[in-house]
Order: C-alpha cells, then structure tokens, then sequence
C-alpha cells in the first residue's frame, strides 16, 4: 500500500516536521539544510 502525508511549509522551521514522517536513515540534519538553503521561501 502506498500512503502519503502532507507537510506544510510555511517558515524555515517547518522543514523540521519532517523528522517526523520520514524514517532518520533517509533524512539527516544535513538533508534539512539543504533543504532550507535551497527551497526555502525567499522574501
């Protein structure tokens, strides 16, 4: 079964949430920072 989850991004702290849908061995804090530096809304 394929199931999914959506995850609101609306500052650079909620990029955070992620840890909490996706399993640690496929998202380190790194993967966060590249994430927040390259996707981030910019003002």
């Amino acid at each position: 079964m394929i199931s999914f989850s959506s995850i609101q991004i609306i500052n650079l702290d909620s990029y955070d949430n992620l840890f909490e849908y996706i399993p640690e061995s496929l998202v380190d804090d790194n993967v966060i920072d590249v994430l927040k530096n390259n996707l981030a809304m910019k003002s």
